[in-house]
This record gives structure tokens, C-alpha cells and sequence, in this order.
């Protein structure tokens, strides 16, 4: 049996929106939110819905590129960092931080484990649910900088897995009772 949840599709010739932060960072929205994610039988993920469906990670590896490749194309000095708003809504969000190994630990809101796993490129996520972060994962870290990636290919490689199921286990549970109370709030309204 596969179970199918229906999201927007990302489409990577999407707008993104640059807003210029306080600092020197660039964060990037973008407007449409996730793409078709299944589980199958053995409760893997894996994204769309036909004979061309991709891995979990290919998607995001995909998706992730294009976010890079974009803010490359928009002009966003890569080497200081960049954000994208990936999903907001009134009751959660997701964001990928896009940001060198310096620039993190200046940051110092990370614990020693995590810092010691930055590498020159890091890619995280961040879920927030009622303006609470409820998971925040190392998704990528990569040995060179983010304007030298040539491929969705090099991304994927470097996807650390434990963190990409955790961020996809994180997701599904954020979505699932968010959908759990838009029901109840539609069957309310309703009654």
C-alpha cells in the first residue's frame, strides 16, 4: 500500500524573493512548499507520483541545488550565508540555512557535537511549530564552498541520512497534526 500525501509541487524556475536581513545575509522565500512525498510498503520515503519517482534525498539534493544555483544566478554573495523560507503558515514553518563553517560558530547557538561536524558548506534545516523550533538538522555538510558546487549529484552525496530522516520524520508528524487540527477546526466551524 502506498500512502500518498499531496503537497505543492517545487518547481526549480520558481521565484525566490531576496530580502536583505539586518547583517550581510540574504533570506530567500520561496513561494511553493514541498513536492509529492509517499511512503511505501517499508515506510521509505520517496517523492512523486509515476514511473520517474525520486528518492527522498534526490528531491531534496534537487531542490537544495536549485536554491544555491538561484541565489548564484540573483547575485547573493554565497561565501556570507543565505536563508530560505521554504513553508510558512500561521502555525508552523521550514527554513534551510545555507551557511559557511565561520559563520556558524560566530553564531554560537550550536552545541559542541553539532559544530564539530561543520565542514566549509552546511546546510541545515529548521522546523518550527507554533514559533518553537522542533527539529533542526544538519542535512549537508560539504568541503568546499557553496559557489563551487557543480551538481544536485555532489549534494546528494554529502546528505547525511540520519539527519535527512530526521528532518522527513519531523516533517510528517508537524504536518500530520497540523492537518489533525485543521479537521477538527473545519468540523467546529461546521457543526
Amino acid at each position: 500500500m502506498l500512502y500518498h500525501l499531496t503537497l505543492r509541487s517545487i518547481k526549480a524556475n520558481l521565484p525566490f524573493h531576496y530580502v536583505r536581513t539586518p547583517a550581510h545575509h540574504a533570506t530567500v522565500h520561496n513561494e511553493s512548499v514541498f513536492p509529492n512525498i509517499n511512503l511505501n510498503q517499508q515506510g521509505r520515503i520517496i517523492v512523486g507520483t509515476g514511473q520517474d519517482d525520486k528518492t527522498y534525498a534526490q528531491s531534496m539534493a534537487a531542490d537544495i541545488y536549485a536554491m544555491i544555483s538561484t541565489s548564484k544566478e540573483q547575485g547573493i554573495d554565497l561565501s556570507k550565508g543565505f536563508h530560505n523560507q521554504a513553508f510558512s503558515n500561521p502555525t508552523m514553518s521550514i527554513r534551510y540555512l545555507f551557511f559557511p563553517k565561520k559563520e556558524l560558530l560566530s553564531m554560537g547557538h550550536f552545541p559542541a557535537d553539532l559544530t564539530k561536524q561543520f565542514k566549509s558548506s552546511n546546510i541545515l534545516s529548521i522546523i518550527e511549530s507554533k514559533g518553537k523550533a522542533v527539529s533542526v538538522n544538519l542535512l549537508c555538510a560539504l568541503g568546499k564552498g557553496f559557489a563551487d558546487i557543480q551538481s544536485a549529484e555532489e549534494i546528494e552525496t554529502n546528505l547525511r541520512s540520519k539527519e535527512v530522516e530526521g528532518f522527513a520524520s519531523a516533517l510528517k508528524k508537524i504536518l500530520a497534526q497540523d492537518f489533525k487540527d485543521a479537521t477538527e477546526k473545519a468540523t467546529k466551524t461546521d457543526a
